[in-house]
């Protein structure tokens, strides 16, 4: 009769062991997982809450597009890249931060001819969000 005791409390020990071990695995996943979401999730949320739009863009010169730009979202925010893609041509122009709820002139310089007539131009942010402009001829 005491060994069918001993037998019992050695198996509550052993399946408690178990969950123990299989908690603490398990929490330990959990926290690496976490930490995997915060730190790409930060981007996204940064792409999510910046929110640009074009007000006017127009041609100053032969290679030369002012490009008037309002912030509406949640976070500062510059313009990294711009394309004239039927072109192929492109301006790196400064990172001038943009204030949320603030506007910004910027001046792009493409390096070659742009067309005498309205074209179209892609900016690119700093969170990696592509913004099409209509660029206006005089």
């Amino acid at each position: 009769m005491r060994e069918k005791g001993l037998s019992y409390i050695l198996a509550v020990l052993l399946i408690l062991g178990i969950t123990v071990i299989a908690a603490s695995l398990y929490a330990l996943l959990a926290r690496s997982q976490l930490s995997l979401i915060l730190s790409t999730g930060r981007g996204d949320i940064d792409k999510v809450l910046e929110k640009v739009e074009v007000v006017h863009a127009i041609k100053t010169g032969p290679s030369m597009v002012d490009v008037l730009l309002y912030n509406y979202g949640d976070i500062p925010t510059c313009v990294v890249e711009a394309y004239y893609l039927a072109g192929g041509l492109q301006a790196t122009p400064p990172c001038s931060i943009i204030q949320p709820h603030q506007t910004q002139l910027i001046t792009l310089d493409f390096g070659g001819t742009l067309p005498s007539q309205d074209f179209s131009i892609v900016l690119i942010t700093q969170n990696r969000n592509i913004i099409s402009a209509e660029v206006v001829v005089p």
